[in-house]
């Protein structure tokens, strides 16, 4: 296996249908300071700031994570690894990470492969780019890394259009003039159409979370039937609870994005400014409404205690969505005891 194929087969977590980013990542801010001639291995504070600068465009990202488990790849190093104490699921503490200045990075045989290579450096971050994050973010990911300017160049065929990243020293880029800027924002408009599948790993607009946010999203939006009535219900001063349940690529999480639009009167068709995260509280009237984006996402542990508090009184009307399936099973025994719970209460 080459080097560029032992990156793209990294043990990455899923989310839905494509894969949770932060590991990529981290492998990006990592090659990106062997570009800009940094030291091989860091302190996890430094890591763990530019990892947090990505915040806007993927929300919350704890960087503890993928900074322990990028080791059982076998192109990460963490000095005192054996050393370091680790939680009950296995991951360092950051606490005892800071403490004892452990530091971390690419592993010494990749350094020396690619420190003086930039042309290597450029393959993996693009293989990594292509393989693992949305489409729409690259360029400003490579912005923000600090890369040398890039360029969109764009495979096009009879049946699709895909884009892919080439590094330009001159920084000058292609179709210049209005039909330049034409001709291109059409083709991204393709790319954004050939991303809203799950077939690949390409398929980035499957999510919810990449619709939220992007531009193109308006032009083909249609809103749920179902939408209207959960906004009715939850703008109601009853307070409830509300499960919304389905497999995969059913639409919950677009109908949990109108109804969030919708209570805070925000045009349906404009993009958000950073994806939902994994609970948003809206205060409606004289209460509020609490939406969790995922509960499938969320351990066995914050399930219950966000179901406990969904069904307390004075906590309002919540809209939950969860995937139908072992999340779904695991949650029904608790969602009919607290249920029960709070009928009771009532009589």
């Amino acid at each position: 296996m080459d080097i560029v194929e032992r990156f793209a087969a990294i043990n990455a977590k899923p989310s839905g249908d494509t894969v949770k980013p932060h590991k990529p990542l981290l492998l990006l801010i990592a090659l990106s300071r062997v570009w800009r001639r940094k030291p091989r291995l860091s302190p996890f504070t430094e890591y763990e700031e530019e990892l947090k600068s990505f915040q806007d465009l993927f929300g919350n990202l704890v960087a503890i994570y993928p900074f322990g488990r990028l080791v059982s790849d076998g192109i990460w190093e963490v000095t005192d690894w054996e050393l370091l104490t680790r939680n009950n699921s296995g991951d360092l503490v950051k606490a005892d990470l800071v403490l004892k200045g452990a530091l971390g990075g690419l592993t010494q045989e990749i350094y020396e492969r690619i420190l003086s290579d930039d042309a290597l450096i450029k393959n993996i971050t693009s293989n990594l780019l292509e393989k693992f994050l949305p489409v729409e973010f690259h360029e400003e990911i490579f912005r923000r890394l600090g890369f040398s300017k890039m360029r969109t160049v764009y495979r096009i065929s009879e049946s699709s259009v895909e884009a892919t990243f080439s590094f330009s020293e001159s920084g000058a880029s292609e179709g210049q003039g209005e039909y330049g800027k034409s001709m291109k924002k059409d083709s991204e408009f393709i790319v954004y159409l050939n991303s809203l599948h799950s077939i690949r790993a390409i398929g980035a607009n499957a999510l919810a979370e990449s619709q939220a946010i992007n531009p193109f999203f308006g032009d083909l939006y249609e809103p749920f039937p179902l939408s209207k009535s959960l906004k009715d219900l939850l703008r109601d001063q009853t307070p409830r609870v509300v499960i919304l349940s389905g497999h995969a690529g059913d639409g919950k999480s677009t109908v949990a994005l109108d109804v969030y639009k919708a209570l805070h009167r925000l045009d349906p068709k404009e993009p958000l400014k950073a994806p939902l995260r994994e609970r948003e509280e809206i205060p409606v009237g004289s209460h509020s409404v609490t939406i969790v984006k995922d509960m499938s996402e969320l351990s066995g542990a914050q399930r219950q205690d966000w179901l406990r508090e969904a069904f307390a009184e004075g906590s309002g009307s919540w809209l939950i969505v969860s995937n139908t399936g072992p999340g779904l099973s695991h949650q029904a025994p608790l969602i009919f005891d607290y249920a029960n719970i709070r009928y009771n209460s009532k009589r």
